[in-house]
């Protein structure tokens, strides 16, 4: 699943590609929004009012990306209507477990999901497989959205032009902090965990709660805990004051270098238990032993000699 890094990437390539530009067309596959990746509201929003609107900020809080949507030409404001005059537009893109965002030309950010996909060094074939719907855009820009097993997600909110988009975001979605836009300071921190102490909820648990840090999923998890030195299955009221700075260090840390590395395997630090989650056998990391496990039902990787 995409998880923070390759989210701020999407986000990145939008912006780069169709900031301030209108969108000429729409198009759908077999003619109509797919019915598991639209919301109704998403569907009547893109398929009849987006034509001639212009995307005029691209953002991203946690795995959800939002697009704010400017008016047509013509209008006095950036609101279509005098009845929706207190609202902003915006479309809001989940991309779930295999979506992706690929501009015409261009080449796509490959998950690592297989062994394969690590022999892959660009595929950026046009129209790219699992195509779902493309915009269209006035400076003649092609933007498509596939998703192969059709969990991604697009909806789109009408925002009360006296709120914050990023703040009714998180309040709707009940989302936690971001660690690369919003990372608390060490008290903050020390506070947030003190709210979850008495649910005796292990480290790896909570990190993949969205509802206390949103973007971190099952591989940036991992590698947070290893370089914290924290075994995954611990709970977090057994942590120790030294623990807890360590293990907020390590969140900032591996969120910093997977984004500067624009998601892409082959700028990890070798020493990232990133490289050997997809490889079967005996794993070793360093020559370090390597234990598989079930963490509330996700697949987890952790190294007993370096995690206590």
């Amino acid at each position: 699943m995409p998880e923070l890094p390759a989210v701020e990437f999407t986000r990145r390539l939008i912006e780069e590609h169709c900031i301030n530009q209108r969108i000429a067309s729409v198009d759908f596959i077999g003619g109509m929004p797919d019915e598991l990746i639209f919301t109704e509201a998403a569907a009547d929003f893109v398929k009849n009012r987006l034509k001639g609107m212009k995307v005029g900020q691209v953002g991203r809080w946690g795995k959800q990306l939002f697009l704010i949507i400017e008016p047509k030409k013509g209008k006095r404001s950036i609101y279509d209507t005098d009845a929706e005059s207190a609202f902003v537009s915006v479309l809001l893109i989940h991309l779930g477990m295999t979506g992706f965002i690929q501009f015409k030309g261009t080449d796509r950010l490959l998950y690592e999901s297989s062994p394969s996909n690590s022999k892959r060094e660009k595929d950026n074939v046009w129209p790219p497989k699992f195509l779902k719907f493309t915009f269209a855009f006035e400076n003649g820009e092609l933007m498509a959205f596939c998703d192969a097993r059709r969990f991604g997600k697009v909806d789109f909110l009408s925002v009360p032009i006296d709120s914050d988009v990023i703040s009714f975001l998180k309040q709707d979605l009940a989302l936690g902090f971001d660690p690369l836009l919003d990372f608390p300071e060490y008290e903050e921190f020390c506070n947030l965990l003190a709210k979850e102490m008495k649910r005796k909820i292990n480290v790896k648990t909570l990190l993949m709660e969205q509802k206390f840090v949103a973007g971190i999923g099952n591989w940036m998890a991992d590698d947070i805990l290893l370089l914290a030195g924290i075994k995954p299955s611990r709970s977090i009221s057994s942590l120790k004051s030294i623990e807890v700075k360590k293990f907020h260090k390590a969140i900032r840390e591996i969120t910093l270098i997977s984004v500067g590395a624009g998601a892409k395997k082959a700028e990890f630090p070798k020493g990232w238990l990133f490289h050997i989650r997809w490889q079967h056998g005996n794993e070793t990391l360093t020559g370090l032993k390597v234990l598989k496990t079930k963490i509330g039902g996700r697949t987890t990787f952790w190294v007993p000699e370096l995690q206590k």
